[in-house]
This record gives C-alpha cells, structure tokens and sequence, in this order.
C-alpha cells in the first residue's frame, strides 16, 4: 500500500522536464495504477523523447497530458495526412517500415514475427527492416532477413535523427511501424519523435498500451487488449484487428 502511494504521489509531482521512477512498461502491471495513470507516464516518457531530440525547453513543447484517474478523452492525431504528398511516383510500391531492436534470437519478437513479413504483397509493398543493435544469425532472423527488400543494421552509437534521415529522405518510406514502443530502449522513441509528422507511424507489437506520444498516430489492437469503452484513454488512432492482433509463427502453432 505504501509503495502505491508513494508511486501515485510521485505521478502527481512529474512534468515535461522529469520523468517518473515508474518505466511504462511497469505501470501496466501495477494494480493500483489506473490505465489513465500509466497512460500520462507513458506521456512524460514521449515528451521527454521530444525534449532530447529536438533539444526544446518545457516552454517549447506542449506538456504532457494530464488525467489522473480522469474521465479525459484524448484528441485523435493533430497530423493531417491528407496534406502528407508520396516523395516519388503515386505507382510505384508503398515503402513499408518495421524497425525493432529485437532482431535477434535473443528476444521473442524475432520467433514471432519471423513469418509475417512473407505474406506481404509483393506486387504492392516493399518492406524495409530496420535493427536497432546487431542482429544475430538464428533461423528466425534468417527468415526475417529473407523476407525483406532491404535490412538495415544500425549501431548501438546511431543518431535518431541520422536514422530518421536514412527513412525518410534516402529509403523514402511511405509508412512506418514500431515493433518496440517502451519495451526496448529509449532511442526507439527518439527515433520515433524525430520522425513525427514526416510519415505516419503505427504502434504494434511491443506495448500493449498507449504510447501517449503526440507522434505516434495509429495503434493496432484488438477488442480484447482495448476493449472499446476504454479506448479514451489511448492517444492514437486505434486500427482493430477481428480476432487477435497478436501474431506467432504459425509453423509452431500446432
């Protein structure tokens, strides 16, 4: 009881400039943790993202949003896709993003997304992996690799902003997907805030919660991980898988 207390105490006191000791990952888990309460630390977290990128001020940037236990309803996206022109020839294939730091045997997401990329549409889509450490030689990656138009590889020492370069203006990528969100380190979200308003940009996979990031536009889920009366609570534009939106390797699915 304590600790809750002194938890929700410190939610209380944080702001654009300070994160809590509270990750949100871990604020998912904590029963006395309302899920507007983990969705405001996941806000601090994203808005410090946007401080260390764009090297802003708490005067600079909009603050966190706040809602503690609140019946808040969140805005959808402020960004206007419409306005979003395609960099090359509306012909050409969509250019689709995943990036992760989890392209190894090491982590769970490469066993279970190791079969999903093949059953894109080749004659419609490109899909360009994006690995945020070393990715190991396993079978899973292998497949991953495989897959792809392009995989890229960058070094644990890389820039968001010279990652965001790499997307955007050389790979010209249409739409981009985070496969990490707060589970892995915070230059996925740096990453992510360098890239805001550029491309649309979907969380899937990783968090199983809202990002409260003001960058991240779309969410895939399903009505079982965002049961739809809870959806006020989620900052993005939620895309709702029929069944389950979480995926496996269906060569060991028995």
């Amino acid at each position: 009881a304590n600790d809750c207390a002194q938890l929700l105490a410190s939610l209380r006191t944080s702001n654009s400039t300070t994160v809590p000791a509270l990750h949100p990952f871990e604020a998912l888990k904590w029963p006395c943790i309302s899920l507007p309460d983990a969705t405001h630390v996941a806000s601090l977290y994203a808005h410090r993202a946007i401080n260390t990128v764009h090297k802003h001020t708490s005067d600079d940037v909009s603050a966190p949003l706040s809602f503690h236990n609140s019946e808040h309803s969140f805005p959808i996206t402020k960004v206007s896709f419409d306005s979003i022109k395609c960099a090359s020839s509306p012909k050409r294939k969509i250019r689709v993003g995943y990036v992760s730091p989890d392209f190894t045997s090491k982590h769970p997401l490469a066993f279970l997304m190791q079969d999903v990329f093949q059953y894109h549409n080749t004659d419609q889509f490109q899909i360009f992996l994006y690995s945020l450490s070393k990715a190991d030689v396993c079978p899973e990656v292998n497949a991953i690799r495989a897959a792809s138009h392009q995989f890229v590889e960058f070094s644990a020492g890389s820039n968001p902003q010279d990652i965001s370069q790499k997307l955007i203006e050389t790979d010209e990528l249409d739409i981009l997907i985070d496969l990490c969100g707060y589970a892995g380190t915070t230059k996925v979200a740096e990453l992510m805030a360098a890239i805001s308003g550029r491309i649309p940009i979907v969380s899937y996979m990783g968090f199983p919660g809202s990002t409260g990031a003001p960058y991240m536009d779309y969410m895939v889920c399903d009505p079982v991980v965002v049961p739809p009366a809870l959806r006020r609570y989620y900052t993005e534009r939620l895309i709702y898988m029929p069944h389950c939106y979480f995926v496996n390797s269906h060569k060991t699915c028995g």
